[in-house]
């Protein structure tokens, strides 16, 4: 066994094994193990070894058999440690599936069977272990009476297979010359052409965007989804076994004639406002510009590791160096140096980006400053990917590293949590984070696609409040913020969809579907499409075989947004008005409302064929009372919960109780009456004529306890809040017109009764 330092390109012996004893499979336990803080070079200190012998070797990292375990009869033809490093698990020649615990005792036989299992691979949790059986594959839980997932996925024996954590998807090479790409469902989404040799060897990189395929003197790099970016020939004979770096920047190719093969991606490339970067070699970066095919090659001293190309700026990574461009200059690069790290991803925003170590999350601006790090153990930095971490100018948002709907909010500036630490619970599994990147820190907002495929916009700064929420749509598959604007594209139901102003349902729900555009440019593509850039009015997709197609947004919209900004609110109106488009009157009216512009609301209003909010913002406008005004622009918004505590903290406690009464929430205007007794006289009234009308006897335990009170009539009931009427009818008449649904039906006509 030798141990390879690709950073020195040195390698040494690290055991020498007995003449009879032949290796088969070589596997290190995964670094996540290790804690924050600790030192790097101890991170992987554990490999296990199997044999055609039927025994596997726990080995140190200093050479030492730490020990010998007889795992099945004949030879262990596969090992595989778990993403979480807890345990692992060997197949072998006998047709067995076992797993173990991290020290070498068997936890249990998993599958038995007549046929020989080639190869085993953990799913993304460390709960599942699909595993070949012949021309089958088949998904098993590790717990007890759980169903199996069994389909033929080749024509012949299956040789090689592997699951990846990030994407959740599998692949599989065989004896029929084909590699294959499935989901977790055992659904096809890929089959290649027949190759001239079997697929002996396939390995996920472990961001998840590529695989790759190894056969006899062919090796080729894949995308996620099946489709080929690069083939070498290497004159070395079957590739029998691949494995990447944790970083993914490195492939080891183990080969039939004894050769070991070092290979790092090139061919990658980054589009952005008319420039294409492209990594040509593995130390050359070749810049063209569309405009005037103007190429300039940028030379490093080291292999180029990670780059990126967004918001102006050109970031690359070698092993010891960042390398930070302008794109308006390629000629001084900014130069910062990086020690004792080992970069996984690079993520960038429009006045900083992030550098992510193992632990370590590293903010720097774009001239090579350290702004702030983030060490916490809650952070997921073993598998990232540029979804699970999300970054603004102000907020870095990042995945629980256990919890899955968990997502932690962080100060870019300082990295200290943002307000009470407190993490951000969603109801389902969360895939992919966003962050808009032009509003101000109170205009931060986060986007997440969970499993479920639904998406939805959070407001990250809250104070001494619950957490806005809204959902955007369902059956969504990708989407992006804007670098320039704050919009979101994303592919809904096999459409690229744009939502010009998504945060209007903060301001007013019913104006969402009307800021809303769709283009049938993905058709037929599938839910597999993906978003690769949005700047300014322009669009990029990637089909699922990798066409890139470049779709055109309005202009009109983003003109609209910086006339607002620069408070250009007549030429705004004027614009709207020269347009003739719901869309543009739909965002005036939020951007307005936003900015408390009741007239101009008024005015957007009315050119979209709203009388019953037109009638409303009259309403608001001829109140008196500011905090009243604030109150009802909140119910617009359909913001109930804030209209009380506003009208609360104005001391307008009697128009608290009359919003609530319009709600039906009876119990919480009793709980606000409860110290001025005619309010309590009149929300008891209220209840009894209400449950007289409806015909139903009293159930909540509140009222049942203040039934000894006297209850007025109706007209004495009129009388007695007359001189609070004004403000009742006008939360009541916008409660009617916001009550949908069914359950609601019948309270809608007996209060506009």
């Amino acid at each position: 066994m030798k141990l390879w330092r690709l950073s020195k390109k040195q390698h040494s012996t690290l055991l020498t094994l007995p003449e009879s004893l032949f290796p088969v499979a070589i596997a290190a336990c995964p670094p996540k193990l290790v804690a924050a803080g600790l030192n790097k070079s101890a991170a992987i200190n554990t490999f296990a070894v199997s044999s055609t012998d039927g025994y596997f070797h726990l080995v140190s990292k200093s050479g030492r058999v730490e020990k010998s375990v007889e795992a099945h009869r004949g030879a262990v033809l596969g090992l595989r440690w778990s993403y979480n490093g807890d345990s692992f698990a060997t197949c072998g020649e006998d047709g067995q599936v076992k797993v173990w615990s991290r020290s070498g005792m068997l936890r249990l036989t998993l599958v038995q069977k007549n046929l020989s299992v080639y190869a085993l691979a953990w799913g993304p949790k460390s709960e599942q272990i699909v595993h070949t059986s012949g021309k089958q594959l088949t998904i098993r839980t590790i717990r007890s009476n759980a169903t199996s997932l069994t389909w033929t996925a080749h024509d012949g024996l299956i040789l090689k297979v592997d699951w990846n954590p990030i994407n959740d998807l599998l692949i599989s090479g065989g004896e029929d010359c084909k590699y294959k790409v499935w989901d977790s469902f055992g659904r096809l989404l890929f089959s290649s052409q027949v190759h001239n040799y079997p697929i002996c060897s396939l390995a996920w990189k472990p961001t998840g965007d590529q695989f790759a395929v190894g056969s006899y003197n062919f090796l080729q790099l894949c995308d996620k989804l099946g489709w080929s970016q690069n083939v070498q020939k290497p004159e070395t004979g079957s590739l029998l076994d691949l494995a990447w770096s944790p970083n993914g920047a490195n492939l080891a190719a183990a080969s039939g004639n004894g050769s070991v093969i070092f290979a790092r991606p090139v061919g990658c490339r980054f589009e952005w406002a008319g420039l294409e970067v492209v990594l040509t070699d593995i130390n050359s970066i070749t810049v063209t510009k569309v405009c005037d095919d103007s190429v300039e090659s940028l030379q490093f001293c080291q292999s180029v590791l990670h780059f990126s190309l967004a918001y102006g700026h050109l970031i690359a990574l070698t092993i010891n160096q960042c390398y930070i461009y302008s794109v308006k200059n390629f000629n001084t690069p900014v130069i910062v140096d990086l020690k004792d790290v080992i970069i996984s991803i690079i993520v960038q925003s429009q006045d900083v980006f992030m550098l992510v170590d193992w632990g370590t999350l590293l903010i720097y601006n774009y001239s090579g400053r350290l702004i702030s790090t983030v060490k916490n153990a809650s952070v997921r930095t073993d598998f990232v990917y540029p979804g699970c971490i999300a970054l603004s100018s102000d907020t870095i948002a990042t995945k629980d590293s256990e919890d899955e709907k968990a997502i932690h909010l962080f100060e870019a500036n300082s990295g200290k949590p943002v307000g009470d630490g407190k993490p951000i619970i969603h109801a389902a599994d969360v895939m992919t984070l966003g962050l808009n990147q032009k509003e101000s820190v109170a205009e931060r907002r986060l986007a997440i696609l969970d499993r479920n495929k639904d998406l939805f916009i959070y407001q990250v700064r809250v104070y001494g409040r619950s957490r806005p929420m809204i959902k955007l749509g369902s059956v969504v598959s990708a989407f992006m913020w804007s670098e320039t604007q704050n919009f979101l594209a994303a592919i809904k139901n096999e459409k690229l969809t744009i939502w010009y102003y998504p945060t209007v349902s903060f301001v007013d729900k019913e104006l969402l579907d009307l800021t809303v555009e769709e283009k049938n440019v993905v058709e037929g593509g599938g839910k597999y499409c993906t978003l690769n850039g949005f700047n300014e009015n322009h669009v990029t997709i990637r089909r699922p075989e990798g066409t890139i197609v470049a779709s055109s947004i309005s202009p009109y919209p983003a003109l609209l947004y910086a006339l607002a900004s620069k408070n250009k609110w007549t030429q705004g109106t004027q614009l709207c008005r020269n347009a003739k488009d719901p869309l543009l009157w739909a965002c005036l009216a939020g951007l307005a409302m936003a900015t408390r512009r009741l007239d101009l609301v008024e005015d957007a209003y009315a050119a979209l064929n709203k009388p019953d909010k037109v009638e409303h913002i009259k309403s608001i406008r001829e109140m008196a009372s500011k905090e009243a005004q604030s109150a009802q622009t909140l119910l617009l918004a359909g913001q109930p919960k804030e209209a009380e505590r506003t009208l609360l903290q104005a001391g307008l406690q009697f128009s608290a109780v009359m919003l609530n009464l319009a709600q039906f929430k009876w119990e919480r205007a009793l709980e606000l009456a409860n110290k001025n007794e005619l309010s309590i006289a009149i929300v008891l009234s209220a209840r009894h004529h209400y449950l007289s009308k409806i015909g139903r006897p009293e159930n909540i335990q509140s009222f049942l306890n203040n039934q000894h009170q006297k209850i007025m009539d109706e007209d004495t009931l009129k009388r007695t809040s007359r001189f609070k009427l004004s403000t009742f009818i006008c939360f009541l008449s916008f409660i009617i017109n916001s009550l949908d649904g069914n359950e609601h039906r019948k309270r809608r006509q007996q209060v506009t009764k």
